[in-house]
């Protein structure tokens, strides 16, 4: 057996024939298979009958459009809430890192106008006019550095407000977006049995 074998696959179209070889049991079992749907189709059916599956045919391809069409709804309403989730989560990052310099600024304010009241102080008591004169000249300079971060604060505030204002904007988007989907999971859960 092992020659014919041997010698059948020399032959160029030995693979052919060995997967026509192989082929054949598996005709032979479907073979009745073939048969016993074409008897089953050939047996006259009740009308009725027909019609119900038909029926039932319809509205289960018209429950798997429905289901199809939510499907595809949720899937985009999923990445759209994914989407405007990084958006207030970026948002919220901005404003906390404003948040801290914020304080880091009004921190910095407040160490300048303590070394210019320290500075006003010393002046008072100062009774050198050379001194005095380079004191004026500082006192000049940290009101200015004063006036620099007061209005720094002032626009980093205001810069809070703005991004705060987006930040609601942005969570009322999302939770739009959060009740979309549960009004599409809605639909796809099946009716509860009162």
């Amino acid at each position: 057996m092992r020659a014919i074998h041997d010698s059948v696959n020399h032959l160029p179209s030995s693979r052919l024939l060995l997967d026509m070889y192989r082929a054949v049991p598996i005709l032979l079992l479907l073979m009745p298979l073939s048969l016993n749907a074409q008897q089953i189709m050939s047996v006259p059916a009740d009308p009725r009958v027909l019609e119900q599956l038909v029926n039932e045919v319809r509205q289960l391809r018209l429950a798997i459009e429905r289901t199809n069409s939510i499907s595809s709804r949720l899937q985009i309403t999923l990445e759209l809430i994914q989407l405007q989730q990084n958006q207030v989560n970026r948002i919220s990052s901005q404003l906390e890192s404003l948040r801290n310099q914020i304080v880091k600024s009004e921190t910095d304010q407040s160490q300048a106008s303590s070394n210019l009241t320290n500075l006003e102080s010393r002046m008072e008591q100062e009774q050198n006019p050379n001194t005095q004169k380079m004191l004026q000249s500082e006192q000049k300079y940290l009101k200015s550095v004063l006036e620099q971060k007061s209005q720094i604060v002032q626009d980093e505030r205001t810069r809070e407000g703005e991004l705060a204002s987006s930040l609601k904007i942005e969570q009322a988007k999302l939770g739009e977006l959060q009740g979309r989907l549960d009004s599409l999971q809605k639909l796809i859960e099946p009716p509860q049995a009162k």
